[in-house]
């Protein structure tokens, strides 16, 4: 075809990298926090930085026409199309994965979502598309709210520690705790994530 360019992200990392922005970008905004995380996961990917900003790149050209993020990411046959006023056409397709892939998945979104305190509704309906998409057990799905919902609480916990308690042992011993818990709350929804595999 004549005038059209074609754009598309093939790997399966990219594609990932991809859901994660396109989400950030559901609610109109990309706090520093969610920037900070989106950062986190690519690293966790192995995104080279070139990657990372052709996956930037791609979503923000993507999302030129103000299409919202749920009709992009439900663009998701063997090779979604997404025809750009402009005469780009853009290819989009989910993350290939099993079942605890999609699972960690979902969990990474959830975090995603409460980076910036606010779960927003754009965000739950992107996460409650991709819970039926991918077939995650709802179970799996309130528990990873109710952790974070705690992890929420216990984050906030360690910042009126250290606004209120004076660097020192007994701070040092409260973060600690703390720390430890929300740790502990990260390995339980691993290994229920890791159980979907059994």
């Amino acid at each position: 075809m004549f005038g059209v360019n074609y754009v598309s992200l093939y790997l399966s990392q990219e594609r990932e990298a991809a859901l994660y922005y396109l989400y950030m970008m559901a609610d109109g905004r990309i706090s520093y926090s969610e920037e900070r995380m989106f950062g986190t996961l690519c690293n966790r990917l192995k995104l080279e930085e070139s990657w990372k900003k052709e996956v930037i790149d791609f979503c923000k050209l993507v999302t030129s026409n103000n299409q919202d993020m749920l009709s992009i990411i439900k663009v998701e046959s063997s090779m979604g199309e997404i025809r750009d006023t402009g005469g780009t056409q853009y290819h989009w397709w989910l993350p290939s994965g099993n079942l605890p892939d999609h699972a960690r998945m979902i969990w990474n979104l959830v975090n995603l979502g409460y980076a910036d305190t606010d779960y927003s509704k754009p965000e739950q309906e992107i996460v409650h598309y991709l819970l039926d998409t991918w077939k995650i057990p709802k179970v799996l799905y309130q528990e990873m709210i109710a952790t974070a919902d705690t992890m929420a609480a216990l984050t906030k916990q360690r910042g009126w520690v250290l606004d209120t308690y004076t660097e020192g042992p007994e701070q040092d011993e409260k973060l600690k705790r703390i720390d430890e818990a929300i740790d502990k709350l990260h390995r339980s929804i691993k290994i229920s994530i890791q159980e979907l595999a059994m």
